[in-house]
């Protein structure tokens, strides 16, 4: 079937304390201690490397923010918001491993995908590879969530024994939503093996039920986000009752006696 697709966004952007910029897009690198490793992605090292580095906590930029829609003639079917972080374990030259961070560039993603039925399909392509996620919609429980992500691409870090990397999770239920709502998150990541992480930042996501217009639904939050809402909602809770106790005893204060003296 014919489909139309939009990626809009700006330029992408990446800091450390040493970047390295590569001929596909933004790669920084963060050196560990030295171990015996395979290929990154398919099997793990025999002395497992340290965790990976975090993304920052802090909201993503928006000029590396990407807005990806597929839709089936004129009916979207999947609507993703997000920067799109890959990082990915490597040998080195030397034998020991590397963390490597790929930011995409949304300016040269290209969109594709499938609507078919309760299993919806978003493919993105950029200049050295490709990401693909696979959508399971729950008609029982009406919730959907990503079950299948896959990930190749060619980046060449500095020092880098190896440029192809590939991992895939065909087991996932992650990023669940009911059905007609969003699911926003401000920092999800998703492990598809040991050695290759990819984090969606500032996330937005719709996979069922979106409107004609492709505009989200009601936004469903990811825990984090809500174990960081809770202790706030209380505490402006808190303060309100506060505030109105203390403006009842005010009123109370200011208000003239009933009984005059003899």
């Amino acid at each position: 079937p014919t489909s139309n697709s939009t990626a809009t966004s700006q330029g992408p952007s990446t800091a450390t304390h040493r970047p390295a910029t590569t001929s596909h897009g933004n790669a920084t690198v963060h050196p560990t201690s030295n171990s015996t490793a395979t290929s990154p992605g398919l099997t793990s090292s025999a002395h497992p490397g340290p965790p990976p580095p975090s993304p920052s906590p802090s909201p993503a930029s928006k000029e590396t923010i990407g807005d990806y829609m597929w839709t089936n003639g004129s009916q979207p079917c999947v609507h993703l918001q997000a920067q799109i972080q890959i990082r990915v374990m490597y040998t080195t030259q030397g034998g020991g491993e590397a963390w490597g961070i790929s930011v995409l560039n949304p300016n040269k993603t290209k969109v594709q995908g499938s609507c078919e039925g309760a299993h919806p399909h978003l493919l993105l392509s950029f200049p050295y590879g490709h990401l693909s996620f696979g959508f399971m919609q729950d008609l029982q429980q009406r919730v959907v969530y990503l079950s299948y992500m896959a990930v190749e691409y060619n980046v060449s870090f500095p020092h880098a024994a190896q440029w192809t990397f590939s991992a895939q999770n065909a087991s996932l239920r992650d990023l669940q939503a009911p059905l007609g709502q969003s699911f926003s998150c401000s920092n999800s990541s998703i492990i598809l093996s040991p050695a290759v992480h990819l984090d969606l930042l500032s996330l937005r996501l719709q996979a069922a039920q979106l409107p004609h217009t492709g505009v989200f639904g009601q936004s469903f939050s990811c825990p984090s986000d809500r174990s960081i809402l809770l202790p706030l909602i209380i505490g402006l809770v808190l303060l309100g009752l506060l505030a109105l106790v203390l403006i009842a005893f005010c009123i109370v204060r200011r208000r003239p006696s009933a009984y005059q003296a003899l």
